[in-house]
């Protein structure tokens, strides 16, 4: 197996094929984003081309730039949808393409893709939670103090189940208290700014 990529080469030239990678967050540069680093490394190891384009957290752009993938017939795409809804449709016009679809990291309403790869944002949540506990009660000796908690983007599953988990692990200590929730939409800059 070549490194980093799952795929056998038995001595044979492997056929180059396209990917398009559409993260839905600000991504900046390849090193600043996960999912295009990851990416980067798998297909650059296996010999693929990879394009990349950033919605900047634009419903539209990011519509937009699934429609341009679409007509240039990648031999894969892989999406992390900025919205849920927003990104349904277009994602089964890709399916209905024929083109194999990856959802990234943040699902849609109907299954509109072939493989669907996501963290485990139940336990994210849970070990956020009880870490932030750890934390408070090293602090203070017991467990209690007050917490700011930023949130990411509204409406999507990797912002909500975490959350859910978090409050479910704070529930258990009555003097950890939630003080604020400012939306920051997972852009760093704007969580700097609301913890400010």
């Amino acid at each position: 197996m070549g490194p980093a990529t799952g795929l056998q080469d038995h001595g044979t030239e492997r056929k180059a094929i396209s990917c398009g990678l559409q993260p839905g967050e600000q991504c900046g540069t390849l090193p600043g984003c996960a999912e295009c680093g990851h990416a980067e490394v798998v297909f650059s190891e296996s010999r693929r081309e990879t394009v990349i384009s950033d919605a900047q957290q634009d419903n539209s752009k990011q519509i937009a730039q699934v429609e341009t993938f679409i007509r240039q017939k990648p031999d894969l795409l892989i999406v992390a949808p900025n919205e849920r809804a927003a990104l349904t449709a277009i994602m089964g016009q890709a399916m209905e393409a024929g083109i194999p679809l990856i959802c990234l990291e943040r699902d849609v309403l109907q299954p509109n893709y072939t493989s669907y790869v996501h963290s485990d944002n139940t336990a994210i949540g849970r070990k956020a939670g009880q870490f932030i506990v750890d934390s408070l009660t090293k602090k203070h000796g017991s467990p209690r103090g007050t917490v700011v908690a930023i949130r990411g983007l509204l409406g999507v599953e990797a912002e909500i189940e975490p959350r859910h988990r978090r409050q479910e692990i704070f529930a258990k200590y009555p003097d950890i208290r939630i003080v604020a929730e400012p939306v920051a939409d997972w852009i760093s800059s704007e969580g700097q700014r609301s913890h400010d």
